[in-house]
């Protein structure tokens, strides 16, 4: 995973002026757009990976079940929905239910982008904070294990050795 701060964010089948208030909202970030034909799945652990998806609840909810699960499995990259209409009050708790970030009606403000783009950012931080608190735990349970070997190698030759000390 990289180190730096991922500036990227991804925007399937997004609608012209969805695209520009995105892009106005979030000037610091790079927007990449995907058509509706062409959507990729995210990684959390490659380098292009977004950190967060902006995806019209008409092309979520047209995605077969097996994409839109491997879009949910990625934890890394946070989804956002805008939605078109009011969906029922059921809908909206399922969506977020799945793990969707949030849901946003149309259409949209500048203040509710750039606070979906910083919480998106923060927890793009929190995870990385894990992910590397993960892997400094697994070096230190292997480096415990090392010193362990060593230590019974150590038991083992003093208690040859003090054994061979004895009447």
């Amino acid at each position: 995973m990289r180190q730096e701060d991922n500036r990227l964010i991804w925007g399937y089948g997004l609608a012209p002026e969805d695209e520009r208030a995105i892009r106005s909202a979030s000037a610091s970030y790079t927007l990449v757009c995907h058509p509706e034909s062409n959507i990729p799945v995210p990684r959390c652990l490659e380098d292009d990976c977004p950190f967060l998806i902006w995806i019209p609840l008409s092309i979520w909810t047209g995605f077969a079940s097996e994409k839109r699960n491997a879009i949910l499995a990625e934890s890394c990259t946070q989804k956002a929905i805008l939605l078109d209409g009011s969906p029922a009050p059921e809908d909206l708790e399922a969506l977020l239910d799945q793990g969707i970030m949030c849901a946003l009606p149309r259409p949209l403000r500048r203040d509710d982008i750039s606070g979906i783009v910083n919480k998106a950012a923060e927890l793009q931080h929190l995870f990385r904070d894990i992910y590397n608190m993960a892997r400094e735990v697994s070096l230190e349970r292997e480096l415990l294990g090392r010193k362990n070997a060593q230590l019974s190698f150590i038991n083992r030759f003093i208690t040859k050795a003090s054994e061979s000390l004895d009447p």
